[in-house]
């Protein structure tokens, strides 16, 4: 069964969060309202987890990349022990202690990465394995004796000190090493690759990714942490015995770690059910973790992928050899949206079906700038006010303007150094200053472009058609096919340039496109026009029930399964979704620079 997208499960359970905790932590605030619902309360709830959130966190990264480390508990024991051991019994300086305690856990995680990618050690088996053994070296290294006499004042400052505002230091940690593997994960291209891994490793070895060394990474990461929640532990104690370390031991951590699988599991598709009973046939599977073109076809080997020595066959598919993933997706592209015009007081129900009547807005006028390697991309142009564009921008009400070539200019980018221009469709707002790039090559949907001289060559009768065309721009398109620079795009094309892809979006007009481009936040999706508010896809109650345009040339069947295709490309996250005419100016963005109230913002 499909899974629904967050907002369609929230609204359909009435917003109602899974948990309850909301409601124990009221009525704790209602029975204590002078303890409770404190400051200090609170600072030593979080400090009290502090060293169980460090550990966790760093256990993730070997769940994420679909391992398992149950050695963390053992591990922390050992780095508690070898740290209070090296300052008060062989008089090593504090940090040098760290540093070494810190480059065990390194070590620790590494050889448990080893064990489980070259020898082929199952994780749960390798780790507690491990675990066992780091046990015999505490016993060994303290003689089963606690060590509690000698342990400086310094040292118990790392963890019981306030150095940052009063803050607990174990507290100010925490933040840091949380705070910085979300960013890992979530915003570099190192954290795709982790992700990839954990979603489908075959895939993602297809794709040219080092899977044996990204699950190496996430196991030192794991030992990393381990060594350090050990090292603040002892730290807190002020001594430190060998049971000291069992505070999280591997039957505690089962049941957590099973829920952390299952949760990062639940994010990643499983691709390769689609191999059974397959030989030799040629299969389609959707890695969306590893945000390249749409589809990865790779041929099935005869035996089972799931059994040991069954890995896939890649297909050849271009001339004998395999087209690599690694190529469509090594394109990383910046993206920027540029503001160049607004509308007075334009009516949202003129746009969106079942807007209030009276809600207006100053709608913003948009294109985008992209830019990756020597290529630099205009998805859409924007329109100049002279001649013919100044009677449409007056036609429609559009007084707020400021050249697009002076925004670009903003940004270091001059008409000439325009590459390429992908138009989401033809009308004057979309395509109105293409004659002012004469090198850049034009890509367009051949049924929108085709369809509007078939528009205008009608009756006057079908002028309603043609209303917010500009004949001129039409001309101009026609002067680029003559100089060969004119591409008549046809269907869904993917890389159309390296790491952008269109798709074809019908509803708005005749042949509208949408772009797909990979950046280092992953796959976003360029609605054009398709979209004009996030209500289209979540509804105005977020219902998630799709809402067609009102100013639409093309049927509300035709718009409402383009919405939902876009839909499914950004997989109900609404922050990859680049709206052209978003009447929020694009919330939550970099501002890069603003021209006369006219904003750049930065997207990737």
């Amino acid at each position: 069964m499909r899974r629904q997208p967050l907002y369609d499960r929230a609204a359909r359970s009435g917003g109602r969060p899974p948990h309850q905790s909301h409601q124990i932590g009221g009525a704790f605030a209602l029975l204590s309202p002078r303890a409770f619902p404190t400051v200090n309360n609170f600072t030593n709830v979080l400090n009290q987890t502090s060293l169980a959130m460090i550990i966790a966190a760093g256990l993730t990264l070997a769940v994420v990349v679909g391992e398992l480390d149950l050695s963390v508990g053992f591990a922390a024991s050992l780095h508690g022990i070898l740290v209070t051991g090296l300052i008060v019994s062989n008089k090593l300086p504090i940090p040098i202690a760290v540093l070494i305690v810190l480059a065990a856990g390194a070590f620790i995680g590494l050889v448990n990465g080893l064990i489980v990618t070259k020898v082929r050690v199952n994780s749960v088996i390798a780790t507690l394995g491990v675990g066992t053994i780091l046990t015999g070296l505490a016993f060994a290294y303290s003689a089963g004796v606690p060590i509690v006499a000698g342990v400086p004042e310094a040292f118990l400052q790392l963890s019981l000190g306030r150095w940052l505002y009063g803050i607990p230091n174990d507290i100010v940690v925490m933040v840091v090493i949380v705070g910085g593997l979300w960013v890992l994960v979530e915003r570099t291209a190192l954290g795709q690759e982790i992700q990839a891994v954990g979603g489908n490793p075959a895939a993602a070895r297809l794709a040219g990714i080092d899977v044996d060394r990204i699950k190496i990474l996430g196991f030192v990461i794991s030992g990393t942490s381990a060594a350090l929640t050990g090292i603040l532990l002892a730290s807190r104690l002020g001594e430190w015995h060998r049971q000291r370390g069992r505070q999280l031991p591997p039957d505690r951590l089962r049941s957590r770690v099973s829920r952390l699988r299952h949760t990062a599991r639940r994010r990643v598709p499983r691709a390769w059910h689609l191999c059974r009973r397959a030989h030799h046939r040629l299969r389609l599977q959707r890695p969306q973790h590893l945000r390249g073109a749409d589809l990865l076809a790779v041929h099935s080997a005869r035996r089972h992928p799931h059994r040991r020595g069954g890995a896939l066959e890649p297909r050849p598919l271009h001339r004998g050899k395999l087209k690599s993933m690694t190529d469509q997706t090594s394109a990383t592209w910046n993206v920027h949206v540029i503001e160049f015009a607004r509308s007075r007081q334009q009516r949202m129900a003129g746009l969106i079906h079942g807007a209030p009547f009276d809600e207006m807005h100053d709608l913003p006028f948009s294109f985008v700038l992209a830019r990756c390697g020597t290529a630099i991309v205009l998805v859409d142009t924007g329109f100049m006010r002279e001649g013919s564009g100044e009677a449409m921008s007056v036609k429609f009400d559009v007084p707020y303007w400021i050249s697009p070539l002076r925004m670009l200019a903003e940004m270091g980018v001059g008409p000439d150094d325009v590459t390429d221009i992908v138009l989401s469709h033809a009308h004057f707002d979309h395509m109105g200053s293409i004659g002012k790039f004469p090198k850049a090559r034009l890509h367009i949907q051949k049924r929108e472009i085709l369809s509007w001289h078939e528009a205008i060559a009608l009756p006057r009768e079908f002028g309603f058609l043609t209303e917010i065309i500009n004949p001129d721009d039409l001309r101009a398109a026609f002067d680029a096919a003559v100089e060969h620079r004119l591409n008549l795009v046809d269907g869904d094309v993917d890389d159309l340039l390296p790491g952008l892809h269109v798709r074809l979006g019908q509803g708005h007009t005749m042949g509208q496109q949408f772009i797909l481009i990979e950046t280092a936040r992953g796959r976003l999706v360029i609605s054009g026009d398709c979209v004009y508010s996030r209500r289209n896809i979540c509804g105005h109650d977020h219902s998630g029930v799709y809402l067609p345009l009102t100013n639409a040339i093309g049927a509300a069947w035709d718009q409402l399964k383009t919405i939902d295709r876009i839909n499914k490309a950004i997989q109900g996250d609404l922050d990859r979704l680049i709206i052209l005419h978003d009447a929020d100016r694009w919330k939550g963005m970099a501002i890069v620079h603003e021209i006369d109230g006219f904003r750049i913002v930065r997207v990737s």
